[in-house]
């Protein structure tokens, strides 16, 4: 990790909600490949014989954060995709997180409120 970060604060209260529900995202790779689905948060993980296909959204249930990568665990069960791909050129963007409406809601409600003195 790179750090730590307060879920309470004595003068705040909560700061940080931990989300209950999915994130959605979107499999764009730059080459127009599909990207095999893995058994476990790792790339050396078996590879579950499903797979993404390009332009394809799908709900992310859980993410894991290793080694520069997320990982993210499919709402269906299938296995982990995860974000980005490591070449000669460094970091290749696979799947961007999107925000429908229903989560752009969820987490405007879920936001705690600053006091105004602290901002």
């Amino acid at each position: 990790g790179k750090g730590w970060i307060l879920a309470a604060s004595p003068v705040l209260g909560t700061i940080c909600i931990p989300h209950g529900g999915f994130t959605l995202w979107r499999f764009q790779p730059p080459q127009h490949r599909p990207l095999d689905l893995r058994a476990a948060p790792t790339l050396s993980a078996a590879r579950t014989g499903h797979r993404l296909l390009p332009g394809i959204r799908f709900r992310c249930v859980r993410e894991v954060a290793e080694g520069g990568q997320r990982f993210l665990e499919l709402d269906t069960g299938e296995g982990w995709a995860f974000d980005k791909a490591f070449g000669p050129a460094g970091a290749i963007r696979l799947c961007q997180r999107e925000q429908s409406l229903h989560t752009a809601k969820v987490a405007e409600e879920e936001r705690p409120a600053i006091p105004a003195n602290l901002l």
